[in-house]
């Protein structure tokens, strides 16, 4: 089950990130850098739905059949199999599933431990304490920024004073105050976490980058709104830019997993020239491309996982009974790495709610080897409640692919 999470996972963010870095331009002319950067949410609502989808979709199930809503609460039915995917089946070449998963865990267990060490090295710099705000000082030339998830702390360089102009100090400041009211530091270091489980995923580096510069160009639109009537904040804002675009992060991407930088972007300076140039757009933020553009995700999963659904084999029965939910059942990892095949003959009842009740095994080849596995999945799948009262048979064959 894990693996199966983790590649419909890779899968959905490797198209999230494509559309977002292959198409960003025109995405940003017709949206705008703040509803592009709000559309970054499709991320961690896809990890969501992968996740606990089969959850929230028996749950609803059960409050829609209690609210005595049977034509929704069988469309639902409907849904919630389409989370059964295939990809649960074991085959022999699976042997090296441990392995891969200890290697998988190995590089999520050192991408975690960057948070920590980054937030370590941001605790040793020297700090004090301006206008009710706790400021780190860094080295001259790195760039200014904030970190925390909690409290919010400034990283100043120590020549702040002297490179920047008393309205640059101000518009910086700005900045910085806002990514810490916009939450981005926070966003930040859930857009690490959810990079740590696909750190093997080349399309998820370029998406955080991506979604990094992005972050950057909402924050300039957002402080910029502020001040739409003036042209000399706009002038001092590209001017402190331009002072900050050859300045480096302290500590490198150590620092980054929940921290914002002024002016570093990744080491790619064409962005700086992006920020610049997106100065001059002014565009409202609209939330509603966030919301069509999750459901049609949802409706678009839905799709991509139907053909999953398998048929098992069924015995003759006097009458055709179709459940509206088939689940696979999860082939045992022992049978499939010996070669073992096989067939469950099963008898039940379906209950008032259209569950399979009072299962009983007649017969399995090899005996006992699929029985659990084979109730497991038959306990989750649906039939119409009231087609019949008579008992019902059914053969599940079990085969390797």
């Amino acid at each position: 089950m894990l693996t199966s999470s983790v590649l419909l996972i890779t899968l959905c963010t490797s198209v999230l990130c494509v559309i977002f870095t292959t198409g960003h331009q025109r995405l940003l002319r017709h949206l705008g850098p703040r509803s592009l950067y709000l559309l970054w949410a499709l991320v961690p609502i896809s990890y969501l739905a992968i996740v606990a989808g089969p959850w929230l979709g028996e749950s609803l199930y059960w409050v829609l059949q209690k609210l005595g809503l049977s034509t929704a609460a069988q469309a639902l039915q409907s849904y919630t199999a389409l989370w059964a995917t295939p990809t649960e089946l074991v085959s022999k070449k699976d042997a090296w599933m441990p392995l891969i998963s200890g290697v998988w865990l190995l590089g999520v267990a050192l991408m975690l431990s960057l948070i920590g060490l980054g937030q370590w090295r941001l605790q040793q710099l020297p700090k004090q304490n301006r206008l009710g705000l706790t400021v780190a000082t860094t080295a001259p030339g790195t760039s200014p920024g904030v970190f925390g998830w909690w409290r919010p702390t400034l990283l100043l360089p120590t020549d702040f004073n002297k490179r920047y102009s008393t309205l640059e100090q101000r518009l910086i400041l700005r900045h910085e105050l806002t990514h810490w009211r916009r939450h981005d530091t926070q966003a930040n270091l859930i857009a690490w976490l959810l990079l740590s489980v696909q750190w093997f995923n080349p399309l998820a580096w370029l998406g955080y980058q991506r979604f990094r510069a992005d972050q950057e160009l909402a924050c300039d639109a957002d402080v910029l709104s502020q001040h739409r009537t003036s042209p000399q904040h706009g002038v001092g804002y590209a001017h402190a830019l331009l002072k900050t675009s050859t300045n480096r992060a302290w500590g490198g991407p150590v620092v980054n997993p929940c921290s914002t930088h002024y002016g570093y972007q990744q080491g790619r300076f064409n962005l700086m020239k992006e920020r610049i140039q997106t100065l001059q757009q002014h565009h409202p933020l609209r939330k509603f491309p966030l919301v069509l553009a999750a459901v049609g995700m949802v409706s678009a999963s839905m799709l991509w996982h139907t053909p999953a659904i398998s048929t098992p084999t069924q015995a003759a029965a006097a009458e055709t009974i179709t459940p509206i939910v088939r689940i696979n059942p999860r082939y045992p990892e022992a049978a499939a790495a010996e070669g073992i095949e096989g067939y469950v003959e099963v008898e039940f009842r379906i209950g008032n709610d259209g569950k399979p009740v009072d299962i009983k095994v007649l017969k399995s080849q090899p005996e006992g080897v699929f029985d659990d596995n084979v109730i497991a999945a038959l306990q989750r799948w649906r039939y119409v409640p009231g087609k019949t009262d008579q008992p019902l048979q059914l053969r599940i064959d079990m085969r390797l692919p």
